[in-house]
């Protein structure tokens, strides 16, 4: 909403609203996971079978699609933003599929034509994100464009128009066409990993009115042809219906009027014989009931390789995907040049001896699987997930990624540029120039903890060179683990394992982490940069990571005082006193350094006060704990999160391949739910006596 509008938001109109539309007719509830039908039909009735209809007949809104192209412009300072609105059906359209198999060939993730022309190819982006803005009603597919710099904007616009006015006259490339298919068709698989998951997709068309779809969408998809799409996107996607915004700091140039002007112009050849897309409804939803199934205790299969590395296999009957990750205790803290872990893991995703980058995402797509890295302060994983007929083609290519990657000059240059951008525009954002001040009067200011890129000097500094060097360090040991989850035999996982990744040195050794950092002296700063918000954050040094039950306990407590709706400082300073519109806790740690913040966002007004209240939350708990209630639920809640992360074969295999890497066994990792429910009160409140105190208590406002 708008200041306007909020203003308008008096408690009788919230009410009114509430009665008519929050109404059983206009509900529905979706169960997934194991439960007794009978139990759940109780419950079921007992909550809700006294909710009473309203009389109220709710009106379908209508959505009003603009019919002429419109250019707005925001001047203001920081870095350019371009964005471009297409129109987005609602899924229950017959041309919604065919429109999202366009958008995504046009602009969804690395593989989309605007992503390797504008990032890829001419560098002239540092980013191409799409935002869907539809659901029941037709809405927007927004295109956001991050240029390099204020010289692109034309550019940028002009090779937007060029690949829409292809797609407009001919549709997709045949094999860019199949490929699109086949990453929704593979999403849609994945949509069943879960019950959260499952629940989600059954809510979902359920919403659409189409629950035959659940189970018939990957044929409804390989059906449409490219002249399905062709009637959509001309119906669909008349120039009249875009609209083009661009934030920068400077007047637009008339350039981007005449491109703009040359491209809706441009007249499309007439083709015979265009057909909408057949109607997806495909027939009555039949339920499929199981019988009951036996409840099977996970196995758990470890081995070492001949080269040192660890392998975990955890296996799971009657599961279709594999979640895999292999982990390493190289990080940012092993670097004798800052960025070079980062720089050189992102690479190796970009071509190997045998594979182009464009090879590698082809291939990837046409199995199914997407090999990502992820880089944590402590340690650095390549993990995904794959369908189990394709585990060998992931370990294979895993393989050649880390023992033979191609260090191509062009690829670095890119990933250079847009970490680079990426820190320039932090500076649009409040709240990252906020946290990262307070971070530096922690730690210092030339710390390694905060960033794995390092800073824009850093990464100007890197090379091919550097990212040569650091792979050798990518010689799979001892210091290594590889988890893999999923229901193939524990033998031929282990066969695999054994065939494509038993290369490198069962004798090598990793450097240890070395933490680099000079706190500085405890005492409260405000920077004044004029904002309508102060943004408050208090924190200090906290219990390693090597401490095992002060690190779980303190897990807990982060929990109880910032975590959820529950929490203290959520009840305190958003619900009781109205203060913050976005407040909470958090902790992190490694070996042997963690750290705790609190954090609060209000209006400028109302910064003293704020602090006040958030240093008074702190004192009450350093003077006097937390009670047993807070305890039990947080308990609770930690305990029933970690279950339902962990149905994610992906997140499962990650947790516990980076565990093993940091010297953790794979007793650690099972015995998580026995540390928190050991916790005791007087615990936390140590904990909180040695670390929440006015002594440790690092604060800095921006205002």
């Amino acid at each position: 909403g708008y200041p306007a509008s909020l203003k308008k938001a008096t408690q009788a109109r919230l009410m009114s609203f509430y009665k008519k539309h929050y109404r059983p007719q206009n509900a529905f509830l979706v169960a997934t996971g194991d439960f007794d039908e009978n139990t759940l039909k109780g419950l079921f009735h007992r909550y809700y079978e006294n909710w009473e209809q309203s009389s109220y007949q709710v009106q379908d809104p209508k959505s009003t699609l603009p019919n002429s192209f419109r250019i707005f412009q925001r001047a203001k300072n920081g870095r350019d933003i371009i964005a471009i609105a297409l129109p987005e059906l609602n899924e229950s359209h017959p041309d919604s599929e065919a429109l999202h198999i366009a958008i995504r060939y046009l602009a969804i993730g690395k593989s989309s034509r605007l992503h390797k022309e504008l990032v890829e190819k001419e560098k002239i982006c540092s980013s191409v994100k799409v935002s869907s803005l539809s659901g029941l009603l037709p809405g927007a597919s927004v295109i956001m464009f991050s240029p390099t710099g204020a010289g692109s904007i034309a550019a940028i616009i002009r090779y937007f128009f060029k690949a829409l006015n292809d797609v407009l006259a001919e549709g997709l490339p045949s094999q860019d066409f199949a490929l699109v298919q086949k990453d929704i068709i593979h999403n849609w698989l994945y949509s069943f990993d879960g019950v959260e998951n499952l629940a989600n997709l059954i809510a979902a068309e359920e919403f659409n009115g189409d629950l035959s779809r659940i189970h018939n969408f990957g044929s409804y998809i390989d059906s449409i042809q490219n002249d399905n799409l062709l009637y959509a996107v001309r119906k669909h996607w008349n120039h009249n219906r875009l609209a083009l915004f661009i934030q920068n700091k400077h007047k637009l140039p008339d350039e981007i009027e005449q491109v703009c002007d040359t491209a809706i112009k441009v007249t499309l050849q007439p083709l015979p014989q265009l057909v909408p897309v057949k109607d997806s409804k495909l027939g009555s939803f039949k339920p499929i009931m199981h019988g009951k199934i036996e409840a099977a205790t996970p196995q758990y299969h470890s081995h070492t390789l001949s080269n040192g590395l660890k392998l975990i296999y955890n296996y799971q009957p009657e599961r279709d995907i594999c979640g895999f990750a292999l982990s390493s205790p190289l990080s940012q803290l092993n670097e004798n040049k800052t960025g070079q872990n980062y720089f050189s893991t992102a690479l190796m995703l970009y071509g190997t001896e045998q594979r182009s980058h464009d090879d590698i995402m082809r291939f990837s797509r046409e199995h199914g699987f997407n090999i990502r890295v992820l880089h944590h302060l402590d340690s650095t994983l390549f993990r995904g997930r794959c369908h189990k007929s394709n585990l060998e083609e992931v370990l294979e290519l895993l393989s050649e990624i880390i023992q033979q990657p191609k260090f191509d000059k062009s690829y670095l240059q890119m990933l250079k540029s847009a970490a680079a951008d990426n820190i320039r525009r932090e500076h649009d954002y409040p709240v990252s120039v906020a946290y990262k001040a307070w971070f530096r009067k922690l730690f210092g200011p030339r710390n390694n903890l905060f960033s794995s890129t390092g800073d824009i000097r850093d990464i100007q500094q890197i090379s091919l060179a550097d990212c040569r060097d650091w792979q050798q360090n990518w010689q799979l040991g001892k210091d290594f683990a590889l988890c893999i989850v999923g229901s193939l035999p524990p033998a031929y996982v282990y066969d695999l394992a054994s065939k494509y990744l038993s290369f490198g040195d069962a004798n090598s050794q990793i450097t240890p982490h070395k933490l680099i950092y000079k706190p500085g002296p405890i005492k409260p700063s405000r920077s004044y940069k004029h904002l309508d918000q102060a943004i408050i954050h208090v924190g200090g040094l906290a219990c390693p990571a090597k401490n095992i039950k002060e690190n779980s306990a303190f897990h807990i407590l982060a929990h109880i005082l910032g975590g959820d709706l529950s929490s203290r400082f959520y009840d305190i300073l958003r619900e009781k006193m109205g203060f913050a519109y976005q407040t909470g806790f958090d902790f992190s740690s490694v070996k042997d350094l963690g750290f705790w913040y609190a954090y609060a966002f209000c209006d400028s007004q109302q910064h003293v006060p704020c602090l006040k209240a958030v240093l008074d939350i702190l004192n009450s708990v350093v003077k006097e704990g937390i009670n047993a209630q807070e305890l039990y639920s947080a308990k609770n809640y930690l305990i029933a999160i970690s279950r339902m992360d962990n149905e994610s074969v992906s997140y499962k295999a990650s947790g516990i391949a980076n565990l093993l890497s940091l010297g953790y066994d794979l007793d650690y990792y099972l015995q998580r739910e026995e540390r928190i429910r050991a916790c005791t009160l007087e615990d936390l409140h140590q904990l909180a006596q040695s670390y929440l105190t006015p002594q440790n208590q690092q604060i800095h406002v921006m205002v």
